[in-house]
């Protein structure tokens, strides 16, 4: 019997499942490997592991779990002394294994070292992976995410100048989302850095150009991000979202509000208790990936806390309102020529510019759905899987 042909593996790190945003990053990275790496087979290496051995055999590339417990005793020995391995993470043979025979690591982390609001446990967690594949002469590449800044004060700058600087300095190319974090890696990386969009951005939609149409009788989605109660107020943020809500009513509009991540739910109750209206309703659960798309892709429009909610918005050439405080949000509206449907929340306060945002957005509908088409076509012509060569 002829022995069967194991295909060389690439490892996907900083993918997981715990968001769709996560989520799409990590199709698109498989689906683009099957693409243009056919010779490769993809495995992901999950840090945030959700998905159970018996649940694994309905996707179509292998996983293998690794708890953060399971990196940190697989690096540093004297942890097993302290943390048992959870029940949840493959054994550490099996991950040692997939690191050590995988021909390259692509890192998919959507935000995987900064001075901002960081833990110290992950940022040492989102380079180590990285430092076994130096040690074992493994190519990585570092696919488009946001980093920086590394504005880090105490124990927390010595240690990225002792670990991390070595580390970024290894992988073969580094795409970066924002030009600050492109400027702040080529400070000490002689290896190519380069400025490239969001992976989802960059993997085609089918034909570019076949949602162009408005339609008028659609309605809107509201996709919230738990994650500003930590910028704004809890009641500043629910204020927010209630006014742009009536202002898309006001319009006779129906609205849908979508959770985009299970920490959602409960801003989705909040916002479904307090807004009473027959054109008003609020999803109570989590939708499948495709379900997502599929509503996205059905709708007039989009208001959106979550960076990825906007992403796949754009992608589907669909006008977003834009709710966020990091730079990631502010690069991605202007490279599409709409700082004027941001609200950025940077400074700690929601800006008076709101009111009558939705009218804006109106009132250029169709020049924004045809600068968005222009703009991707740009994007998928760069394409920086171009750039990666396999040896």
């Amino acid at each position: 019997m002829a022995a069967q042909h194991i295909k060389p593996t690439i490892v996907i790190t900083g993918g997981n499942f715990v968001n769709k945003g996560a989520e799409s990053m990590l199709m698109s990275t498989v689906n683009a490997i099957r693409e243009n790496f056919p010779a490769y087979e993809p495995v992901l290496l999950d840090l945030f592991p959700t998905v159970k051995a018996a649940d694994k055999e309905q996707y179509s590339f292998r996983i293998v779990n690794m708890h953060v417990r399971s990196l940190y005793r697989i690096c540093f020995p004297l942890f097993k002394l302290l943390y048992k391995p959870k029940a949840i993470s493959n054994s550490e043979t099996e991950i040692k294994v997939t690191i050590n025979s995988a021909s390259a690591i692509f890192d998919i982390s959507g935000y995987g070292l900064s001075s901002h609001n960081q833990q110290l446990m992950w940022s040492i967690a989102y380079l180590l992976p990285m430092y076994m594949a130096k040690k074992k002469g493994i190519p990585v590449w570092l696919l488009p995410q946001s980093m920086g800044p590394f504005q880090f004060k105490g124990i927390k700058k010595w240690l990225f100048q002792l670990l991390a600087i070595p580390v970024l300095k290894y992988p073969e190319i580094i795409f970066v989302r924002e030009t600050s974090g492109l400027e702040a890696l080529r400070q000490f990386r002689k290896k190519p850095t380069e400025l490239s969009p969001d992976i989802v951005l960059q993997t085609p939609e089918a034909k570019i150009g076949e949602s162009v149409a408005t339609h008028s009788d659609s309605g809107v989605l509201v996709i919230p991000n738990q994650q500003l109660f930590r910028v704004v107020s809890k009641e500043a943020t629910l204020q927010l979202y209630a006014s742009l809500i009536h202002q898309v009513l006001d319009q006779g509009i129906p609205v849908k509000v979508i959770q985009h991540s299970n920490d959602d739910r409960a801003f989705c109750d909040l916002l479904e208790s307090r807004i009473s209206h027959p054109m008003f309703t609020a999803d109570n659960k989590v939708r499948s990936l495709e379900a997502l798309h599929e509503a996205i892709k059905a709708s007039r429009f989009i208001i959106s806390g979550r960076y990825h909610g906007a992403i796949h918005a754009l992608k589907l050439l669909k006008p977003v309102i834009i709710i966020g405080w990091a730079e990631k949000y502010r690069h991605l509206a202007s490279m599409f020529g709409m700082n004027e449907l941001l609200i950025d929340l940077g400074d700690g306060e929601v800006p008076s510019s709101i009111d009558g945002i939705v009218n804006r957005l109106l009132a250029h509908e169709q020049d924004l759905i045809t600068n968005f088409e222009r703009q991707l076509r740009q994007i998928r012509q760069d394409n920086f899987w171009q750039r990666i060569h396999l040896k």
